[in-house]
């Protein structure tokens, strides 16, 4: 009690305790008076005599003690109440002088700047460690190269150029095996979360699917999905997943793995509007098919075949002539490719021969372009074909000599080659329709017209055949006669099984989707209200700048606030998928990614992150987190 009385001022009295708070108001140093324009420092001064600091905002002032780090209360902040915490705290430090306190100041200071930095050191790592795993999994790399060789390299390289002190900071990020899976797993989550707020917000999506086998044997489904994207005021495609099929791969259990993800994610099948297979029975079963249970939730939903399955499926079919040409290629090829030994001897070959190829391609059914290829090598390097097999007494090489042979190949390299310029156009992301059936006609049409010009004796539609042609030496009009006979027949049956293939496609009735503003309104079998606003934006020449401008799912976008029921049915039209090209890029990625190295792989989390396009938000998991150095 007698330290206590030796720290009030003189003339404070016990009786003046009762008026504590007054005189506290009173006898209060001017600097302890609310500035607001005053920071922290200038009030540290006037505290430390006390033991305390200055910490908080500039607007909410709190006392720290310098020996116990403890902060107090802003109300706090009078001289008596300071005493009264150093008193019954610590006791020993009255009378101390002032240099002592700043000397304490001094070491807190420096203890909440070094937890300060090793704080920041700590969230960059992790920050560095989602980084790092972003492009792993982009890039479909095994998860060990991290600890392997990114650490390992990143390390030498800031060893050489910045010291050994800063290469060390290095060894905090979490990279090992495990940690980069977890990294992988949760952004993964975050992804999925992102698109399915907007699968919600955007009211209505379209999707396509497609199934097969992995290099583990395992069936995977894969599905991507088309929406509009409410904050961009777009129409955005993304990867929705990609799921093991664990037994069969029935339309049953193909339906249970969808229907479970739009369940548990709380989407909606009503706001399905289109899926798009490639055409298995599985999927377009007329009774019990995927396509059929789908339509049964979602009441509203329109299905495709895919243009490009379709167009595979016409052009598979060839007369007996041609196809002994295509067989007997194969076979050539097949006898060179085979044997590894005949593979090197015809590289020398061709490499002595000045060729401008030195290899031969093989043929594969699945591949879309491979029969157009292989066939227009193989026409390139007839004469070092010829050389080899005649080497090798093969029989296959009679072939390479006759003329008509000959021909008939030049044929089939330039109706492939016509064949992969068609499946290419129809490749790609963000097409509608429209795009599609446009080359389809066009492509009919064409067919029609070579068909003419070759019954009249016209080869010049094809380069290879017209070329052969012209350097033939004898009996041209006999072969130039067989052909013709062989490529109209041709011509004549891939124009039957286009026409098959692809029946009479929905656009004529949509005309108006694709150009509202040269459309004859009353033609249309429309609503009433519907026609009105069609007509009203007709008429809106403001609206057909805009129409020049944009995309025409942009434009039908940019008018939904004003014109909401064609809005809609023009984009009920416009969003279904109409290939499955999304699904066969996601399936070469899984080639990629899931190896016989890699077989055991969850391939899931890997393929959202390598296939999406929204960006995984990294600070906020790392704020989620507590990270830990790698060992």
């Amino acid at each position: 009690m007698e330290k206590y009385l030796k720290l009030k001022r003189p003339s404070e009295s016990a009786a003046a305790d009762e008026n504590e708070a007054e005189e506290d108001a009173v006898c209060m140093p001017e600097t302890f008076a609310p500035k607001k324009k005053d920071p922290k420092r200038k009030y540290d001064e006037a505290y430390l005599k006390f033991g305390f600091i200055a910490t908080g905002s500039d607007e909410l002032q709190q006392p720290q003690c310098v020996i116990c780090s403890e902060v107090l209360a802003s109300a706090s902040m009078k001289p008596s109440k300071l005493i009264r915490h150093q008193n019954t705290k610590h006791l020993e430090t009255n009378g101390k002088p002032i240099e002592f306190f700043q000397r304490k100041r001094d070491e807190l200071q420096k203890q909440k700047s070094r937890f300060i930095k090793c704080a920041t050191i700590n969230t960059s790592a992790v920050t560095a460690s989602y980084k790092v795993a972003l492009r792993i999994a982009k890039a479909k790399k095994p998860h060990t190269i991290a600890e392997e060789l990114i650490l390992p390299s990143a390390f030498d390289m800031v060893q050489a150029i910045l010291g050994e002190k800063m290469a060390k900071q290095l060894r905090t990020i979490p990279l090992s095996n495990d940690t980069i899976s977890r990294r992988i797993a949760d952004m993964s989550a975050d992804v999925n979360e992102q698109l399915v707020k907007m699968l919600k917000t955007s009211k209505i999506f379209a999707i396509q699917l497609d199934e097969s086998t992995d290099v583990a044997n395992c069936a995977m489904l894969m599905v991507y999905v088309r929406f509009v994207n409410v904050a961009e005021a777009c129409v955005d495609e993304q990867f929705m997943f990609c799921n093991e099929l664990s037994t069969r791969t029935t339309s049953e259990e193909i339906f249970k793995v969808l229907d479970k993800f739009i369940t548990e994610n709380g989407l909606n099948w009503d706001n399905c509007i289109g899926i798009t297979t490639d055409g298995a029975a599985a999927m377009t079963g007329k009774k019990s098919g995927l396509v059929q249970r789908v339509k049964h939730m979602a009441l509203k939903a329109v299905s495709y075949h895919c243009f490009i399955h379709r167009e595979a499926l016409a052009a598979k079919e060839l007369s007996e002539d041609l196809h002994n040409v295509l067989a007997s290629g194969v076979k050539m090829v097949n006898f060179i490719k085979a044997s590894a030994l005949n593979t090197r001897l015809f590289e020398v070959l061709c490499s002595e021969m000045g060729s401008e190829h030195v290899h031969l391609l093989l043929h594969t059914e699945v591949r879309w372009l491979s029969k157009g290829r292989i066939l227009q090598r193989l026409y390139e390097l007839r004469s070092e074909v010829f050389q080899f097999l005649s080497s090798k007494n093969s029989p296959l090489a009679a072939h390479l000599v006759d003329t008509e042979w000959l021909a008939k190949l030049a044929y089939l390299v330039d109706v492939f080659g016509a064949l992969n310029d068609l499946n290419l156009a129809l490749q790609g992301r963000a097409n509608d329709i429209f795009r599609h059936a446009d080359k389809i006609n066009a492509f009919i049409q064409k067919l029609e017209h070579w068909r003419i010009r070759v019954a009249q004796g016209r080869m010049d539609a094809f380069s290879f055949l017209s070329e052969h042609l012209m350097n033939v030496e004898h009996e041209t009009d006999v072969i130039q006669a067989a052909i013709q006979t062989v490529v109209v027949g041709h011509l004549d049956l891939l124009r039957k099984k286009f026409l098959q293939y692809f029946p009479a496609l929905p656009t004529e009735n949509f005309k108006w989707v694709r150009n509202p503003f040269e459309t004859d309104v009353t033609s249309l079998s429309l609503a009433a209200e519907m026609e009105s606003q069609l007509i009203e934006l007709s008429c809106d020449t403001t609206l057909k700048t805009k129409f020049d401008k944009l995309k025409l799912s942009d434009f039908w976008l940019h008018v939904g606030n004003e014109y909401p029921l064609i809005s809609q049915e023009a984009m009920s039209f416009l969003l279904p998928f109409v290939t499955t090209y999304l699904c066969e890029t996601g399936f070469s990625a899984m080639t990629a990614m899931k190896t016989k190295y890699r077989n055991k792989l969850r391939v899931s989390d890997d393929l959202r992150l390598c296939l999406t396009t929204i960006s995984p938000r990294i600070s906020l998991l790392v704020s989620r987190m507590q990270s830990q150095p790698s060992h």
